[in-house]
Parts: structure tokens; C-alpha cells; sequence
């Protein structure tokens, strides 16, 4: 299907009807864009960081992450990254300087209680965000040190 904004939709119809039927078209359109890129955005951080974490000399002998670990037993909550067995978990936050909605004021609150109902249940959470992740080797090494601390 060809991407048609709602305002040439209503331009290229020729009757009410058409109007609505193009509009609801071009709306549907807009709304999967939109849910792709906010998939493809909520994974980029997560496979980066994984991609890292691969390439470590002893990968083999760390037990790999789970990727969206519903962690709490009521709430939806989920960790980006998770290592059930050892309660540790990483929550990489992209575009915090982007006005989106899990980046306000309101966003920041609920990141906060989740993050800190997880440590109340003995999760050990780490978090990286903005100019953090554009080293993601130190984020990974940094998690890795703490793993091996935890394993030995």
C-alpha cells in the first residue's frame, strides 16, 4: 500500500464517502509506521548490547540474557535484558532527549517505580542511558565484571 498522508487522501477523493474511506487508510498507514519504528527502536539498544556481549573472550561460560523478562508477578513490567538466575537486569533507555512519552515527566516516575519495585523483589538493575550508550563495550564490561563477581 503506497504511503498517502490523510491531507492528499481528502484531496484525491471525490465524495464524502471517499474522503472517510481514505483518511481511515491513510491513518491505519501512519499508525503501523509508527508501531515499526517504536519495534525497531525498542530493539536497536538491546541487540547492540548483545552484540557485545557475544564477542566477550568468555561468553561461553556466561549465561546468556533473557530479552523481555516479565519480571513482577502483577504488573506488565518487563527488564530490556535480564539473567534470571543471578537477578540482574539492564533497562537501556534510547532517546531521552526526544520528546516521547516514556521520557516525561510522567515516563521518568513509572521507570522509577518499576526499577524500584525490581529491587525490592532483589533484582540488581543497571541502567544506561542517553550518551551512555554510545559506548556500549563499557556498558557491557561493566555488567560483565558484576556477573563474574556474582558467579564466583
Amino acid at each position: 500500500m503506497p504511503r498517502v498522508s490523510i491531507e492528499t487522501a481528502k484531496r484525491l477523493a471525490r465524495d464524502p464517502q471517499d474522503v472517510d474511506r481514505a483518511t481511515q487508510a491513510a491513518r491505519a498507514t501512519e499508525t503501523a509506521l509508527a508501531r515499526e519504528k517504536r519495534r525497531h527502536d525498542a530493539e536497536k539498544w538491546p541487540n547492540e548490547f548483545m552484540a557485545h556481549w557475544r564477542c566477550l573472550p568468555d561468553a561461553a561460560e556466561l549465561d546468556e540474557p533473557v530479552r523481555e523478562h516479565r519480571f513482577h508477578a502483577t504488573r506488565k513490567w518487563r527488564f530490556d535484558l535480564a539473567w534470571t538466575r543471578l537477578k540482574v537486569a539492564v533497562e537501556l533507555h534510547g532517546g531521552t532527549w526526544k520528546r516521547k512519552s516514556g521520557h516525561n515527566g510522567a515516563g521518568v516516575a513509572k521507570d522509577a517505580a518499576k526499577i524500584n519495585a525490581a529491587q525490592e523483589l532483589g533484582w540488581k538493575v543497571f541502567v544506561f542511558a542517553g550518551d551512555q550508550l554510545k559506548n556500549m563495550a563499557e556498558n557491557v564490561m561493566q555488567v560483565a565484571d558484576f556477573i563474574r563477581g556474582q558467579t564466583c
